[in-house]
């Protein structure tokens, strides 16, 4: 396909399995969605990464709910099998991923991931991977995802740039928290409303999970420090 500044190209990928990728003469953006067709809204949008900044070491943030369980899938590059380490707050361990495979962290580790609790995911060596996660997986009630960011990508400070509460002007539920977890133990961690005013500081410990969001129900432009 043959794009100009801010064209858009829709492909529908039938039958193609692990391995796919997309390649471009100039840097684009790509989006990846997925659905489950037996469902009415089962779908689930991803970000997609260079494959050069792919890692070997990521952390999840959000964390399983009763009744609403949050899985998180491996994709393993390389022309051999590698070992996927994990800790989150229950325990650690390992599972094996098998050559351009992908392997759920519930067949993995025998467990969606934790209440309360982030998850790492790390290889040795130069096995790098990626990694995304499924919110209230297998199931149509929430219906979001997201695409976990390598570790040598973290900061202390960021931003979020869109998250109204809901649908309406203005917001008047609070359905876009923020959720974030820590690598070290005794962070501490502030959060800034869009005018610059804190609204919350607590402290959390590695892998612990919090989340937050902005008492008037839109928290676009919130600033997290950590």
């Amino acid at each position: 396909a043959t794009l100009t500044k801010g064209g858009a190209y829709n492909l529908k990928l039938t039958g193609v399995g692990p391995g796919s990728y997309v390649t471009s003469a100039y840097p684009v953006q790509v989006q990846v969605m997925g659905a489950n067709h037996a469902e009415n809204v089962d779908m689930r949008g991803y970000s997609a990464m260079p494959r050069a900044d792919w890692g070997t070491s990521y952390y999840a943030p959000v964390p399983s709910w009763t009744g609403a369980d949050t899985d998180l899938y491996v994709f393993n590059p390389n022309p051999t099998a590698i070992t996927i380490y994990y800790e989150d707050r229950v325990g650690t361990g390992s599972f094996t991923v098998n050559a351009n495979s992908t392997k759920s962290y519930q067949d993995g580790a025998l467990r969606y991931v934790p209440t309360n609790s982030g998850v790492h995911l790390y290889s040795t060596g130069i096995n790098v991977f990626r990694a995304f996660a499924a919110v209230d997986t297998e199931s149509a009630t929430w219906d979001w995802a997201y695409s976990l960011i390598p570790e040598q990508f973290l900061t202390t400070e960021t931003f979020l740039s869109w998250a109204p509460g809901d649908k309406y002007i203005p917001p008047q539920n609070d359905g876009s928290s923020v959720y974030v977890t820590a690598v070290n133990d005794a962070t501490t961690v502030w959060f800034y409303n869009s005018a610059g005013s804190l609204l919350y500081t607590t402290n959390i410990d590695k892998l612990q999970s919090v989340s937050f969001y902005d008492p008037d129900h839109d928290s676009t432009g919130m600033r997290i420090v950590a």
